[in-house]
Formats: C-alpha cells, sequence, structure tokens
C-alpha cells in the first residue's frame, strides 16, 4: 500500500467509511482528481462514480487499516475523531503524504489581490480541533510559519505568504487541480482568472 499516508488523509478529511462492511466512498468533483486517485489505489480495485462525484473502494484490508490504524471512524465522523500518534514516528516522506492527503480534502489556495504582486495564502479548516492543532504542528517541524485561528466553529490554519507556499509546493506532495494556479516553471504564483478564483481558489 504505497499512497496509504496519501489515501487516509484524504479519506479523513473528504471520506465515508460506512456503519458496517467494507465500503469507502470519497467525494471528488475534478474529473482529473477522480482519475488521478484512481490510478494510485488501483490495488483497490476502485469504481469511479462520475454521476456522483465520488470514487468508491471496498475492501476489508484498507478499511481495517483506515479505522484501526488511523483511527478514521466509520459512519459520520465526529469532530473530536483522534488524531493517529503513530504519524509522530514515520518517515518525513509518509508525514508529508498524509499531509498532502488532508490539505487536497480541506485546503486551499487565496491570493489577496489587494497586493501587488499578490498575496498568497494556504488555508485549511476543519471542525476537529486535535487534527488542527497536530496538522500545525507538523508543519511547524517542516519548516513553516503557521498561523492558527478559529472561525465559527471551524479550527483553521494559515501558511501566509510566498516562502511558506513556495515551501509548501515544495515538500508536501499535494495532488489536487485546485493548486494549479502555482507556477512550477517560474516558482510564482499566477493570478486567479475570475474574480470568484482571485478570493478563493477552490474546485
Amino acid at each position: 500500500m504505497r499512497y496509504i499516508f496519501y489515501l487516509a488523509g484524504l479519506i479523513s478529511g473528504d471520506g465515508y467509511i460506512e456503519k458496517k462492511g467494507n465500503r469507502i466512498d470519497l467525494r471528488a468533483k475534478s474529473n482529473r482528481f477522480k482519475q488521478e486517485v484512481a490510478s494510485i489505489s488501483k490495488e483497490f480495485n476502485p469504481k469511479i462514480d462520475s454521476k456522483h462525484n465520488r470514487i468508491r473502494i471496498i475492501s476489508k484490508e484498507l478499511v481495517e487499516v483506515l479505522t484501526n490504524k488511523f483511527k478514521i471512524p466509520r459512519g459520520k465522523k465526529s469532530a473530536t475523531f483522534p488524531f493517529p500518534e503513530f504519524i509522530w514516528g514515520i518517515k518525513d516522506t509518509q508525514v508529508k503524504e498524509y499531509v498532502a492527503g488532508w490539505f487536497d480534502a480541506e485546503g486551499w489556495l487565496e491570493l489577496d489581490k489587494r497586493y501587488k504582486p499578490a498575496y498568497p495564502r494556504i488555508r485549511f479548516c476543519i471542525s476537529n480541533l486535535s487534527i488542527r492543532n497536530n496538522l500545525a504542528e507538523i508543519l511547524r517541524k517542516l519548516g513553516f510559519k503557521v498561523k492558527t485561528f478559529s472561525f465559527k466553529k471551524r479550527f483553521c490554519l494559515d501558511l501566509n505568504g510566498r516562502k511558506n507556499s513556495e515551501l509548501f509546493f515544495k515538500v508536501i506532495p499535494v495532488r489536487h487541480p485546485k493548486w494549479l494556479h502555482y507556477s512550477v516553471m517560474n516558482k510564482s504564483l499566477l493570478l486567479a482568472h475570475t474574480a470568484r478564483q482571485a478570493n478563493r481558489v477552490r474546485f
């Protein structure tokens, strides 16, 4: 299970494990992203359901790993489900995959066009305080300057500025096409193409 850490982060944020049985549903609107996730999880024979914007995986082995090792609850996820403490003892490459999965699920890129050039901000918000706090601490250990705050029962973290953004795209292997407004060629953030995207680039 090469990509298990990435899948665990992604499913923790955007997935659903049925209460009984071995079915996992993962929300995904982007066809490109559905294909990407299907590719990295091919050993579990995923099925793309474009009509309902989801990927479905039926795997007893994967469900057992996700629920027992990564502590992802079955059914509706609680705002208090625990952070998997073993993450603190794994390799940096695995930690980065886990973080990437979470950010592909719950993160987005903002461009503040009041500044020239536009000021970039990577933001992440969830309803689980423990997960937010642990991810913030992981990012600090990876060299990021992290700001945390809460808003309407949501717990958020920000990676503000160009240096944070450049480091993020350099070391965190995110895969969702919502991040493609970052130019790999010239290492600068592109201006969004519409007013909506200028405020919040999220697909």
